[in-house]
């Protein structure tokens, strides 16, 4: 049987950063562990629609330190309650495809 997966844009409507002067969710560390399972979720998201391979996106949530996050793993900043700073740290990565004469392109 041929494995078709759905497009990640399928997943969700709409993916959005967050704009200047808005809150990040979990802002003040509060997110009900279904909120928190959802964020988690859009940030993932974020990540592959930048590029990132899920090898990648596990290597970079639970090994790769942050000094954006005091030198922690997001995994770590994450069971913190620190929602806030790892959604602005993931918001704020390049994208790993690159820009095609001076382009952002998708694959």
């Amino acid at each position: 049987m041929e494995r078709r997966p759905e497009p990640v844009e399928s997943l969700v409507e709409a993916v959005a950063p967050i704009e200047p002067g808005e809150s990040a969710p979990g802002e003040d560390g509060t997110l009900s562990p279904e909120e928190a399972t959802w964020e988690a979720t859009r940030l993932n998201i974020i990540l592959a629609n930048k590029g990132y391979s899920d090898s990648d996106v596990t290597r970079w949530w639970n090994f790769t330190r942050h000094r954006e996050l005091d030198d922690q793993t997001i995994a770590e900043a994450w069971n913190a309650g620190d929602f806030g700073r790892v959604s602005r740290l993931i918001e704020s990565l390049p994208d790993r495809r690159g820009p095609v004469g001076g382009y952002y392109t998708d694959e």
